[in-house]
């Protein structure tokens, strides 16, 4: 008889039933566990290939939108070299008429220095003219 019990036992027979707690069904009594059953197993087995296929098509979205980012990055690159390009020109064109008023402006007080010096200061002061001053007391 008691050969009996224990050959159809749930401890050996393996009855998953005797693992489960009475109160909270959906945890084991850890001192019973025997494993997980193969539909236990393939849920797993399903689930983690559900998250692999996740992570995968995560990765191509990451990297998709890193090389929109690259593209993005290089296009905003090449417009800011070529308005730092068309600045350049603006600036030596700039340049240029600067120079050409600055010798504008240059001939022009030239020619009225000269004419300053040819028609306005032509009477120079003789030294009779200096001799006038501090002659008296007052």
């Amino acid at each position: 008889m008691e050969v009996k019990k224990q050959i159809t036992s749930d401890l050996l027979t393996e009855n998953p039933q005797a693992s489960q707690r009475s109160q909270a069904p959906h945890r084991v009594l850890p001192y019973c566990w025997k494993g997980m059953t193969a539909e236990q197993r393939a849920a797993i087995r399903k689930t983690q290939e559900t998250q692999r296929q996740e992570k995968k098509e995560q990765r191509r979205a990451e990297k998709s939108l890193e090389a929109e980012w690259g593209c993005q990055t290089r296009r905003l690159a090449e417009a800011a070299l070529e308005l730092e390009e068309q600045e350049k020109q603006l600036c030596a064109e700039f340049r240029r008429g600067l120079g050409s008023f600055n010798r504008e402006l240059a001939k022009e007080q030239q020619a009225q220095q000269n004419y300053l010096n040819s028609v306005i200061y032509t009477n120079q002061p003789t030294a009779q003219y200096y001799l006038q001053f501090n002659t008296s007391s007052r």
